[in-house]
């Protein structure tokens, strides 16, 4: 893992990617139940992954035509899927700060995507009513993901004091 870490650190992906490749199968072939020998390094690998697809994720923008906004919408909406299933991997590890840092990162994930449909442009040539009926519509929309953000989120917070781990990403 610390091999990895230092050619990521480095930028030179090549090598990276070697050293990633071989511990997550020396994990794999030692502890296949994703818990014991070297899970914590694995869950570790599998967060920065998760991590790169959540940047990913944030740097979608919402497009001014409302044509391509129903795109971008469901781009983001399919990341979002991608983000909870590579961070239940992670979870599954089992290892206290990578739990910490997953329950955190979901919550981010979702109070962005609900930040993002709430601040989406208005459609032009609409009346005060249409106007205020939109705007609910999307609130609407966006709930469920500010819910599952603020669950999320205090989840992180709990779980960082029961397992008495306080990470980078708890203190977000």
């Amino acid at each position: 893992y610390w091999i990895f870490d230092s050619y990521h650190h480095l930028g030179r992906k090549k090598e990276a990617n070697k050293y990633k490749e071989k511990t997550l199968a020396i994990q794999e072939k030692f502890a296949p139940e994703k818990k014991g020998i070297g899970a914590n390094w694995a869950a570790k690998i599998r967060f920065e992954d998760a991590l790169a697809v959540f940047m990913n994720f944030k740097a979608i923008t919402l497009p001014k035509n409302s044509k391509n906004q129903q795109a971008a919408i469901k781009n983001k909406l399919s990341m979002v899927t991608q983000l909870n299933k590579a961070l239940l991997n992670v979870v599954a590890y089992n290892s206290p700060e990578e739990i910490v840092n997953s329950l955190s990162l979901l919550g981010q994930t979702n109070l962005h995507m609900g930040e993002f449909l709430t601040s989406a442009p208005l459609r032009s040539g609409l009346s005060a009513d249409e106007t205020n009926k939109y705007k609910e519509g999307v609130q609407k929309i966006a709930e469920p993901f500010l819910g599952k953000a603020k669950e999320s989120l205090t989840a992180s917070t709990v779980r960082a004091s029961e397992l008495d781990t306080y990470t980078p990403y708890y203190q977000r």
